[in-house]
């Protein structure tokens, strides 16, 4: 026969209505009932096979005759695994794997072992059910502001023998999301920026901020950071182009990164004008020339506006004009 090992109240019978019954068992069992009867229960503690566990009965029949030696049945007692955890808790990120791994030490079952597990979980973890056999990789999903438990139960069978089911647990992170209150800025060199406030999906996640500065921004470039929001800051474009400051912006909550941003802040050179002529003397009834305007800007479009003060005894005073470069002779 074969029983596992732990096993209790296994009935072991024999030829009823005899007298004198003898039973005898090995080691790894006991009788806990019926001794001195035809039916016996029995209990087997240790794992064995062959010949190491067994049971035998002897007993005197009607005609007062008892058998030259006992019988003898062999019992296998196979062992019942246990259940090792590898882990047995631990904490990931949304949208990364847990990795389980299951194993038996008990002799007899190393190597021949089958898990079995179930998983629960809220609805707001994917998958939040499931089963499955022997180790676990399983990528988790929390679609909520807050962590999120994944509880499995396991159990074991070798040859059979099933161990008691026992649990792991799994705590699943959000990874937050951020967000801005601004679209990226243009301002003018010297002119402030606004503020920008940084928004979270997930409260308690720890936010910072880098800036990074062109090389024509002369005022001083923010320090690395924390604060929230990013401040009102006055920036000086020195260069002749469009100078960009970015802001890269980052979180992490419980280990566990969110998605980065990038603000930028433009930076337009104030634009200088260039004549083509700076003064010019002319004879009552004459026209002017036409002036040429020009700029040092590059990188940005440059539009140019101008007006025009005459003295009391100019009778007729050019009108003011733009946005084109050049100023029409009169």
């Amino acid at each position: 026969t074969v029983v596992c090992n732990g096993v209790q109240n296994v009935v072991y019978s024999t030829q009823p209505g005899m007298t004198g019954y003898v039973l005898t068992i090995s080691s790894g069992g006991v009788i806990d009932a019926g001794q001195g009867s035809a039916s016996v229960l029995v209990s087997w503690s240790e794992a064995g096979s062959g010949t190491d566990r067994w049971i035998e009965v002897n007993y005197i029949d009607p005609n007062e005759c008892t058998a030259d030696a006992p019988t003898r049945i062999f019992v296998t007692v196979n062992p019942v695994p246990d259940i090792v955890i590898t882990p047995a808790t631990q904490t990931i990120c949304s949208g990364s794997a847990a990795q389980i791994h299951f194993e038996s030490t008990v002799p007899g079952t190393i190597g021949n072992t089958t898990f079995s597990w179930t998983l629960n979980a809220a609805a707001q973890v994917s998958p939040n059910t499931l089963t499955g056999q022997n180790d676990i990789n399983q990528v988790f999903i929390n679609s909520s502001a807050i962590p999120q438990q994944v509880t499995y139960s396991i159990t074991a069978n070798a040859s059979g023998c099933t161990a008691q089911t026992i649990g792991s647990l799994v705590t699943v992170n959000p990874v937050n999301q951020l967000s801005l209150s601004l679209p990226n800025q243009t301002i003018c060199s010297g002119s402030p920026s606004q503020e920008v406030t940084i928004s979270s999906s997930v409260t308690g996640a720890e936010i910072s901020w880098v800036a990074l500065c062109a090389p024509g921004i002369s005022s001083p470039c923010p320090a690395p950071s924390n604060d929230n929001p990013i401040p009102s800051l006055d920036f000086s474009n020195d260069f002749s182009s469009p100078q960009d400051v970015v802001y890269q912006i980052s979180s992490v909550y419980n280990g566990c990164p969110g998605n980065s941003l990038t603000h930028t802040i433009s930076v337009n050179p104030v634009a200088d004008v260039i004549p083509s002529i700076n003064q010019q003397t002319l004879c009552s009834g004459s026209s002017t020339d036409a002036i040429l305007l020009t700029s040092g800007i590059t990188g940005a479009t440059v539009t140019y506006t101008w007006s025009v003060n005459c003295d009391p005894g100019i009778s007729v005073c050019p009108p003011s004009g733009g946005p084109a470069g050049t100023v029409p002779g009169a």
